[in-house]
């Protein structure tokens, strides 16, 4: 007679951290493909403004996915990798818990846009260190692939036939680790040089002289040599970017819109993220006809006064 013990179910498998990425991903490449078919019919709609509602229009897909996968059961990259989302007690996760986890993980990003400038600065050099520690820790110990899952204790068991696997992300989590721990241990000693070192008191010939030349173009030219006007946030253009179609926008703003949609917001040419062109040193065309330009200006540096030329 068969012992009583032997009739209990097996306790399934945490996820291993291989499944847990791709389910990550195949979450992601339905979230792209919804978005895809949002940004199509919101430019169908609006025509030459959709540009402006662009990211809007993407956070309320990826909020959409995520709401409407959760209200169902699972999401298609849970499904796909067959796990379960369950509690610390191992009991399948109540759908508000999941929900909340779900938004907490589609806000982030969307959040860090929307802060004042001195806080988004902050944030930018903050959030992308805590999210390599806590990938780290993930490739380490295989518990939470979501930050938003860590906070709120979720994980994912495995319903599949074969859960477990012969290898392991621990010697990719201990690499980035250290490179995190070098990073910060730089940081902290480039600030503790700098500091230490005196500033130097005399100017420089060549700070002073890039200083006049900047003036001089600005006050002899003042509306030649400007960035062009992007047309997504209707602003100068920050690091001027080129389409294949030869378009300019900021290199934020075609970037982003590129990773949703592979095409130009004005002619809707063929734009893949790989061929958008930076334009580094771009300087408009009457700017570049001025073939010569005569400045003389004088300053006074220690009792001397100091010439500056160019011809």
């Amino acid at each position: 007679m068969a012992s009583g013990h032997s009739d209990l179910p097996l306790p399934l498998p945490f996820a291993h951290q291989a499944d847990l990425v791709r389910a990550h991903q195949k979450d992601e490449q339905c979230k792209g493909e919804l978005r895809r078919l949002v940004l199509d019919a919101v430019e169908e709609t609006l025509g030459g403004r959709a540009a402006a509602w662009q990211p809007t229009a993407g956070a309320i897909a990826d909020y959409a996915y995520s709401i409407f996968t959760v209200l169902a059961g699972s999401t298609l990259g849970e499904e796909y990798c067959e796990l379960l989302s369950v509690s610390p007690g191992l009991q399948p996760s109540d759908w508000r818990r999941r929900l909340a986890a779900a938004l907490l993980a589609v806000a982030l990003p969307n959040c860090q846009a929307r802060l004042p400038v001195s806080l988004a600065a902050l944030m930018s050099v903050v959030m992308p260190l805590l999210m390599r520690v806590h990938l780290a820790l993930f490739y380490l110990f295989g518990r939470y692939h979501h930050l938003s899952d860590r906070a709120l204790c979720l994980r994912a068991v495995s319903m599949a036939e074969r859960p477990y696997r012969n290898f392991s992300y621990r010697p990719l989590g201990a690499l980035l680790l250290a490179q995190v721990l070098g990073q910060v241990l730089f940081t902290v000693l480039e600030r503790r040089r700098s500091r230490a070192t005196p500033a130097n008191a005399a100017v420089s010939m060549t700070g002073i002289w890039d200083s006049i030349h900047d003036n001089s173009v600005r006050s002899a030219f003042p509306d030649q040599g400007q960035t062009p006007l992007c047309n997504i946030c209707m602003c100068p253009s920050e690091v001027t970017t080129a389409t294949p179609c030869g378009h300019l926008f900021c290199w934020d703003c075609i970037a982003s819109w590129c990773a949703m949609k592979s095409s130009c917001p004005l002619c809707r040419a063929a734009a893949p993220p790989q061929k958008l062109l930076p334009l580094l040193h771009y300087a408009s065309t009457s700017f570049l006809s001025a073939s010569r330009l005569t400045f003389e200006g004088s300053m006074r540096l220690d009792g001397e006064a100091v010439i500056c030329s160019l011809l």
